[in-house]
């Protein structure tokens, strides 16, 4: 298999539509803006992956935007007990080990928002508490928790919470892989901040495309 010579020039030739391809900045820009369409406060904007990590500090407007080339398969890479059924790994150690790699804005926010990544999928399927965002209103935003609830949390899910139970439960078994990781550097990020409200989203840059 072997690519054409000019891809984007076929591509337009034979389906007469463009087709543009964004740096991972402008997909972080257009996440944040997907996931703000309805905050008139400021917010901070969290869009994790398995290989980088992006906050952002929005009020009226982004202000402040870190990017770490850091996700959450690097955090699987040295403690790959966290997808086993129950972690032997503490919430603390791998808290510690993002703490000195991750890049965090100096703006503080009260509320973290998590975007890109399947977020809400999580909290509604994975037995942690979460209650009715009444910070905003989004129907894409409509859950939220605060940051002491969260902390509790993340401990059961990775010392009590079976992750073969939900596994066998869910449609997609193989995205619930990392998804330790994730809390815990959810976690690390939040306190990084003085975030007191955690909102999880599915939001995508798609929507921030749309608002465009």
């Amino acid at each position: 298999f072997s690519l054409p010579k000019y891809p984007l020039k076929r591509f337009y030739k034979e389906t007469g539509l463009e087709f543009n391809i964004i740096s991972q900045e402008e997909e972080n820009k257009y996440t944040v803006e997907g996931v703000t369409r309805n905050v008139n406060r400021k917010v901070a904007v969290f869009v994790g992956g398995g290989g980088s990590t992006e906050i952002a500090i929005y009020d009226n407007g982004i202000k402040e935007m870190c990017n770490t080339k850091i996700g959450v398969m690097d955090i699987m890479e040295k403690y790959p007990d966290l997808g086993e059924n129950l972690a032997t790994t503490d919430v603390k150690t791998i808290r510690e080990w993002v703490k000195n790699k991750l890049k965090v804005p100096k703006q503080k926010a009260d509320i973290l928002i998590l975007a890109g990544g399947g977020h809400m999928k999580f909290a509604k399927n994975s037995g942690i508490t979460f209650e009715k965002n009444t910070l905003f209103e989004d129907k894409q935003e409509p859950i939220m928790m605060d940051i002491n609830t969260r902390k509790l949390d993340t401990e059961r899910y990775y010392t009590e919470i079976s992750l073969d139970k939900i596994r066998k439960e869910v449609k997609d078994p193989e995205w619930w892989y990392a998804t330790r990781a994730m809390c815990a550097m959810v976690l690390e990020v939040a306190d990084s901040l003085d975030a007191k409200y955690i909102i999880p989203t599915d939001i995508s840059m798609v929507y921030g495309l749309a608002k465009k």
